[in-house]
């Protein structure tokens, strides 16, 4: 009965969709070419990869999204490949990060190695160079 009733609502909102939902609704009759079309070019802006900081710059960019191969690697539980995106990362940071980078990738290598080790990123030294990263990128990623 459930899956009925999802299904009309759907067939509703099609029909609807396609129907132009009535007509031009200032008076004109349904299916009068009243269509305006503007486009928009969407400008993204550069990334500045060796940027000190800023939201634009390539450690942000893999830390607050989703769709960046390092969180989807970390998601995926594919600890090999979370160690080899920190390393490919690591020139790309500012020189006080990198040491930092170096414990991470160590750490993650480790769990890449045997994942019931995963607890150890939560210990020093591999939470405390996980704390440093996400500092920084805290204060400088928006």
């Amino acid at each position: 009965m459930r899956a009925f009733v999802v299904l009309g609502l759907l067939l509703l909102t099609l029909g609807a969709v396609a129907a132009g939902c009535g007509g031009g609704g200032n008076g004109e009759a349904a299916g009068a070419d009243t269509t305006t079309t503007t486009t928009t070019e969407a400008t993204e802006e550069p990334v500045d990869e060796t940027a000190p900081g800023g939201s634009s710059t390539i450690l942000c960019q893999e830390i607050t999204s989703t769709s960046s191969e390092l969180n989807i690697a970390a998601t995926n539980g594919d600890f090999a490949t979370v160690a080899r995106r920190w390393g490919e990362l690591r020139p790309e940071l500012p020189d006080e990060l990198r040491p930092h980078v170096d414990t991470v990738v160590e750490g993650y290598t480790k769990v890449a190695a045997d994942p019931t080790q995963y607890s150890i990123l939560e210990a020093a030294p591999y939470k405390d160079a996980l704390d440093a990263i996400h500092a920084h990128t805290g204060s400088t990623c928006t």
